[in-house]
């Protein structure tokens, strides 16, 4: 099983990674049009939209869907099925989902005039949106149960493409494009995606539509306690702009959505990293090979940590001579804002690919107080920085929370496996080393020259004094499924690299 999982998670992990790539490149066409389209004001108000849906959201769905891939991969492997478990969810979500609607309406007024829409059909598109989202949750969810990683990463570069088409649409013809009108976009690429998912699967997947009692229990059981970790995930995504919100106006939540959106689909090349290493990891520690589970601490994060911070300067570069370009000069103050979040990211490559080992040894116990510790740091420096300074201040306080938040894991996973690596924080120097070149450098074509080639030999130097990679890693190349001309490309790259 162990050697299937390793075979398999290369191209499982080029299908993810394939998929961000995808997401984060069309991202920057996307993007960019949608803010050009809304201009700052309005933009603050659709993220004010999400996070009233993403709130909804979490109390819908986003609590059920670890369950959903523990229990629907047991159903799969037993029966190739994952009927019971998707119906059995769906007992538990679908009234809490007529509670949520429900709701909406009732306090329609409030939400519509908290957000800045007036429009008649605003909560109609809330409700729709909270809707779609929880099926394509739930193909995700299933996708990943069944092993289907590939439409899993299809879907979710499948929703950007089409949206990413009607923005373009609005934007190079003369059709009038507000606020309510893009909202309607985001619904029509849910159900479109969701759509997809279902002419992707067999029918008889859903089928028979029983729902038994001792699974829906059995799920509740397993996802109460991670309705606090969900609601606190959540709440540390924006809290920033709730705070913003109160001591500032739509235009404030605008600039910084912009940025926090930009580092947001960084990050989820390090979450879907964790993704695709957790069953590698649990089959080592199903057939009792944990030392591989150390080695991994000690060798594969370190080498992540190098790449991944090295990736976040150069992005980091890039950024400071070409945001206005690509964004325009409205958007400018969000430049310094993403930079700080960047510096915090760096560090959140440690945070992803410690998670595997709580799932693992089932230490989720303790995710509850790291998330809350992180939220409760995160909330009290917002509120202490951002009528002092501003956005740039909740750009400081999630960057704080977020090194928080990896090193109590860090802890966490270091104490039980009994390893103190503390190699694999060396790397996130590159970024610190980045950040203080971008901040004092001016946009000149020599500057960026000149910050680049210093970052090149930092990296360069850092590289050859830490002996990250080794020459004894390419004996588990031999062990991963791929292109033949792509290990050989790879093999010279670690020689290289070692």
């Amino acid at each position: 099983m162990s050697k299937n999982e390793i075979k398999n998670s290369f191209i499982d992990y080029s299908a993810l990674v394939g998929s961000n790539v995808g997401v984060i490149l069309i991202s920057f066409v996307s993007i960019p049009l949608l803010v050009r389209i809304l201009g700052v004001a309005d933009y603050g108000r659709l993220n004010l939209f999400f996070m009233v849906c993403q709130v909804a959201a979490v109390v819908v769905t986003r609590w059920t869907s670890m369950a959903m891939v523990r229990f629907g991969k047991e159903e799969f492997v037993k029966w190739h099925r994952i009927s019971e478990t998707f119906w059995a969810r769906s007992a538990i979500s679908f009234p809490v989902y007529a509670v949520i609607a429900a709701a909406l309406f009732v306090f329609r007024g409030k939400i519509t005039g908290y957000i800045g829409i007036n429009d008649i059909w605003s909560v109609w598109l809330i409700v729709l949106f909270i809707g779609f989202f929880w099926f394509i949750d739930c193909g995700h969810n299933i996708s990943k149960a069944t092993g289907r990683m590939r439409l899993y990463a299809t879907m979710e570069l499948l929703e950007r493409v089409i949206l990413t088409g009607l923005l373009a649409l609005v934007f190079f013809t003369s059709i009038r494009a507000g606020l309510t009108l893009v909202i309607t976009f985001y619904c029509l690429c849910q159900f479109l995606v969701a759509l997809y998912f279902l002419c992707r699967n067999k029918t008889d997947i859903f089928y028979p539509v029983k729902i038994h009692r001792h699974l829906v229990i059995d799920i509740f059981r397993y996802s109460a306690p991670l309705f606090v970790v969900s609601a606190s995930a959540m709440a540390m995504g924006w809290i920033d702009v709730f705070v913003i919100k109160i001591f500032s106006s739509a235009e404030s939540v605008g600039l910084y959505s912009l940025s926090y959106r930009l580092m947001s689909y960084l990050e989820l090349l390090s979450t879907h990293a964790a993704t695709v290493i957790l069953p590698i990891l649990i089959s080592f520690h199903v057939a009792k090979n944990d030392n591989l589970i150390k080695e991994y601490v000690k060798r594969f994060i370190p080498q992540m940590a190098f790449l991944w911070s090295f990736l976040i300067s150069l992005l980091m570069v890039t950024m400071h001579f070409s945001f206005d370009f690509i964004f325009g000069k409205d958007f400018a103050p969000s430049l310094q804002v993403l930079s700080i979040l960047l510096l915090g990211l760096s560090s959140y490559v440690l945070f992803s690919l410690h998670r595997p080992i709580i799932h693992v040894y089932k230490l989720t116990g303790k995710v509850f107080f790291i998330t809350a510790f992180a939220l409760a740091i995160n909330t009290l420096l917002d509120f202490m920085f951002v009528p002092a300074f501003g956005i740039k201040g909740a750009a400081v306080a999630t960057s704080i929370s977020i090194v928080a938040m990896t090193l109590m894991q860090f802890r966490v996973t270091g104490g039980y496996l009994k390893i103190i690596n503390l190699k694999q924080f060396l790397p996130l120097s590159i970024a610190f080393f980045t950040f203080f070149i971008v901040l004092f450098s001016k946009k000149t074509f020599t500057s960026g020259a000149v910050s680049i080639f210093a970052i090149l030999l930092f990296s360069w130097i850092l590289l050859k004094t830490g002996r990250f990679f080794a020459k004894s890693d390419m004996d588990l190349l031999e062990k991963i499924d791929m292109p033949l001309a792509l290990k050989s490309f790879l093999k010279r790259a670690i020689t290289v690299l070692a």
